[in-house]
């Protein structure tokens, strides 16, 4: 909570507060820990729920009723089950409580299903071609979105051989950010592996970016 209000000072518009981890909470813990923090809160929150990364999911009937809660806006989501993806969105306050896909890999699987957007890593490197997927599927054009989104897939595949951000930051300097280092316990990722990442991106790049 003081970090919240450290970057609400800072001049941030809201905060993405991470699923608590390590505890192995329980679902009641997890939602009196957000409605704690909502309450609490300086600035509206986004929940982040990536529970490859932390262990822990939060049940679909506990972010019906976190989306309820006048703090919380909506969520990042990076559960890979869409089953509880589609039990989220059907029981969240869509006026209230905005879904974002956390997921490059069902970006429009997620859009056609009700999300409203997404937090994309790669959209980073080519973002013509995501706003192009976004506006696909929000039309409704889900054949073409997924069409567009299986050219990515050779990329996302190298984007996310090894821990992310690692191979995304070894190319960036494609897109004018040399920033490859990384913290420890990272590493920056296996060299044949960048190489091979940096000719993917220049020929999509080459394919989406000329011009835009």
């Amino acid at each position: 909570i003081q970090a919240g209000r450290d970057f609400a000072g800072a001049g941030a518009d809201g905060l993405l507060v991470l699923t608590p981890y390590y505890t192995n909470p329980t679902q009641k813990g997890i939602r009196d820990y957000f409605i704690r923090y909502a309450d609490e809160s300086p600035l509206p929150i986004l929940i982040y729920e990536i529970p490859y990364r932390t262990r822990i999911a939060i049940d679909p009937e506990v972010l019906h009723e976190l989306s309820r809660h006048e703090r919380i806006i909506g969520m990042k989501a990076c559960n890979t089950d869409m089953w509880h993806f589609l039990r989220t969105i059907a029981g969240i306050d869509a006026a209230s409580f905005t879904v974002l896909s956390g997921e490059d890999t069902l970006f429009p699987l997620h859009v056609a299903a009700g999300a409203r957007g997404g937090i994309v890593v790669t959209a980073t490197l080519l973002p013509t071609a995501w706003r192009r997927i976004h506006q696909l599927a929000c039309e409704g054009k889900t054949a073409q979105a997924l069409e567009l989104h299986r050219q990515l897939i050779p990329l996302m595949t190298m984007a996310f051989a090894e821990t992310n951000p690692g191979p995304m930051k070894s190319v960036m300097d494609l897109i004018g950010v040399d920033a490859p280092d990384m913290l420890a316990p990272l590493v920056r990722p296996d060299s044949d592996l960048a190489r091979r990442l940096r000719d993917e991106l220049k020929k999509q790049l080459a394919v989406f970016e000329q011009g835009a």
